[in-house]
């Protein structure tokens, strides 16, 4: 087991003992042994798991890479969940925990929804994409 985040900043690469409320990218050996590649905890995950606003209640979706790509960011992904937060998120390089601006996410972008989010995010490919 690794070290807990706690309150500290961590990379998306080191491995934890706390995956709570994260977007994780798990790798298969080639002996069948999962390990950790990289992933996302928004910053504030324990005041989310205090008020039962819990991260992944939409579950993560990869976007299309032919329609939906940024300058150098190949892959996006998305989550969402009870605190009514959308994070678009770099899918080669999740953020970890705390390494964005500020000690905040280190993600694309965040969108605030009204509500929160118990549904799965879909998205259309054509006509330009739609999510």
């Amino acid at each position: 087991m690794g070290a807990e985040n706690k309150d500290d900043q961590a990379s998306g690469k080191d491995p934890l003992s706390t995956l709570d409320d994260a977007v994780v990218h798990l790798k298969v050996s080639v002996t069948g042994k999962l390990n950790l590649e990289d992933y996302f905890q928004p910053y504030n995950y324990l005041a989310m798991n205090a008020a039962g606003k819990d991260l992944g209640s939409s579950g993560p979706t990869l976007l299309d890479n032919n329609v939906f790509t940024g300058i150098r960011i190949p892959r996006i992904g998305l989550t969402a969940g009870k605190e009514g937060k959308v994070y678009v998120l770099d899918a080669s390089d999740l953020g970890g925990y705390k390494n964005g601006a500020n000690g905040t996410d280190k993600v694309i972008q965040t969108i605030q929804a009204a509500n929160s989010i118990f549904g799965g995010i879909g998205s259309y490919p054509l006509e330009g994409g739609y999510i």
